[in-house]
């Protein structure tokens, strides 16, 4: 770990289907606002079950910092989504893996982005950026969360590998 959060490493992760709440256009301290929503809608559905919980951000807007961001469970894909809930399809992809405290959260976004990523050999990849906390994430205690974000392999000359 560098700080309080480490150096990525690469997961090649199969395909997976969430289901939970979406809040659209918000900002990273609406976050928590997700989470309180999500922990109510918890109480009341005997159909979700508790375990690892992902964050899930898209539709991110570099200009005026907003994003979409849904709370959410793996869900079984061959089940109807819940009345009142989203589902996402996320597709079998390389992902860029940061441990990380959700204090140091955007220093280590920020390192990713900035001084990682382009030595790497990869680039950025459309595609959600997950956040997944574990069954013993507690930030409080020093047990991390991980910031999985989408990958694609370039080139020796920078191109995309299969790119013309």
């Amino acid at each position: 770990m560098r700080g309080d959060y480490s150096i990525p490493h690469f997961v090649e992760s199969p395909g997976f289907v969430l289901t939970g709440i979406l809040l659209q256009e918000i900002v990273r301290d609406e976050v928590a606002l997700a989470w309180r929503r999500w922990g109510s809608t918890l109480a009341l559905s005997r159909s979700i079950q508790p375990g690892h919980f992902y964050g899930i951000i898209a539709n991110i807007d570099s200009t005026t910092g907003r994003f979409d961001y849904g709370a959410a469970v793996v869900a079984d894909s061959f089940l109807p989504t819940p009345e009142g809930f989203t589902r996402w399809e996320v597709p079998a992809k390389t992902y860029g893996v940061l441990t990380t405290s959700l204090s140091a959260y955007q220093e280590a976004r920020d390192f990713f982005y900035h001084f990682w990523l382009p030595g790497s050999g990869y680039q950025s990849d459309y595609g959600y950026e997950l956040e997944h906390f574990s069954p013993y994430f507690d930030d409080e205690t020093g047990r991390p969360m991980e910031l999985w974000i989408p990958l694609v392999k370039t080139s020796s000359n920078g191109q995309l590998e299969g790119a013309s």
